[in-house]
């Protein structure tokens, strides 16, 4: 169980840590390819569903894919967010933290 002194001396060792090796910049690619893969198949999967129904309007269609790309946009900024976040701690913390 963490408890709220676990949380006080790990958040202790990061200020440390951070003050001696500094933030890593993490490459673009590593950041943004899981949010990537999630925007793609919220995208193609509902519009391939729709497309192999058999009755299927195009404004339907189109109000799917609209939905699934606002979604999936959002989706793919909140998991970018995260990894950049959780890639800049230098690895010997993430690897040390409880």
């Amino acid at each position: 169980m963490i408890t709220h002194y676990d949380i006080k001396m790990e958040m202790q060792k990061l200020k440390e840590v951070l003050s001696v090796e500094g933030v890593n910049i993490p490459s673009l690619l590593q950041v943004i390819k899981p949010g990537t893969y999630v925007f793609l198949w919220i995208l193609l999967w509902p519009t391939f569903l729709r497309l192999v129904s058999v009755k299927s309007d195009v404004r339907d269609v189109g109000f799917d894919i609209c939905a699934s790309v606002m979604m999936g946009f959002l989706l793919f900024v909140a998991i970018t967010n995260g990894m950049m976040l959780y890639l800049a701690i230098p690895d010997s913390f993430r690897k040390d933290s409880k």
